[in-house]
């Protein structure tokens, strides 16, 4: 089977991102080694429990971008590894959707974390319909805030604007700071920090510039996250060149094999005064 490949190199696997349940989504990406959510859970959870000492509340609501079938949710609510999530979707390939939803009702039984709200935001809509069934995700909206005809509704201002932390994780790039622009305008009120994970391949210069003008502050963490292995020899190739392109050395990083992403933690300013960033990751 010919694999086709996006403008920036990748390999579009645009089939498994949409179905009515995850099965595929995690046989495709568990034989990459795909590991960004996990990789990214640790910062995150230390912004979760920073946000909760600095607002001094325990309720906390996040927005995750891109959420897909709800692997953040379930990483964080329920304190899941990624192969947990994995073996426990891909032992369950001939069973029905419904009884998929059984399953999962008793394997989510027990948050970790019950004072975490999740939202979801995706536009691929039988994964987020996916996501809410299962009870990972506590609502969503599939609205895509790139188009330029996107209007927000009431409803969608009053979602969006719960927001305390803004997470994504491997989909920026194709989410760019037009959409992070628009959900700082929903939550102007409240604030959110922001956390994203980007590929090398991808510029976060222009929304950390975006989040300046609207009082953040973006620090970029030393550490470099693997994401996947690349899916063949051309995907690796043409990621390569791409690379070599924007000027970023690919040696004995992508180079070997593997998507490599940066983490971006964006907040306003006077929250990243009172909280140094690495002092709240040395002390999550």
């Amino acid at each position: 089977m010919n694999q086709n490949y996006d403008a920036s190199g990748k390999a579009d696997m645009s089939g498994i991102y949409n179905r009515t349940d995850p099965v595929p989504y995690f046989e495709t990406l568990g034989t990459l080694g795909y590991c960004i959510p996990q990789e990214a859970k640790g910062t995150v959870r230390a912004l979760i429990n920073a946000l909760r000492k600095i607002r001094r509340r325990p309720e906390t609501s996040l927005l995750d971008i891109g959420c897909s079938y709800g692997v953040n949710a379930a990483l964080l609510k329920y304190d899941m590894t990624f192969e947990d999530l994995r073996e426990h979707y891909t032992s369950m390939a001939d069973i029905p959707r419904d009884g998929m939803l059984r399953e999962d009702a008793q394997f989510f039984s027990d948050p970790y974390d019950p004072e975490l709200e999740v939202i979801g935001m995706d536009t691929a809509h039988r994964a987020l319909r996916y996501a809410i069934d299962a009870g990972l995700v506590d609502g969503g909206t599939t609205v895509n805030l790139e188009e330029d005809d996107c209007e927000l509704t009431p409803a969608h201002r009053k979602l969006l604007s719960r927001a305390d932390l803004i997470l994504s994780t491997g989909c920026f790039g194709y989410v760019t700071n037009r959409t992070l622009d628009r959900l700082l305008e929903c939550g102007q009120d409240n604030h959110p920090w922001m956390c994203h994970t980007v590929l090398r391949m991808f510029d976060f210069t222009d929304a950390a510039e975006a989040l300046a003008a609207q009082g953040y502050v973006t620090e970029k963490l030393d550490r470099l996250t693997p994401q996947r292995r690349f899916v063949d020899e051309n995907e690796r190739k043409q990621v390569l060149a791409n690379l070599e392109e924007l000027g970023v050395d690919s040696a004995d990083l992508e180079a070997e094999g593997w998507y490599y992403a940066q983490l971006f933690v964006s907040r306003p300013v006077q929250d990243a005064r009172d909280m140094p960033l690495p002092s709240l990751l040395a002390n999550p």
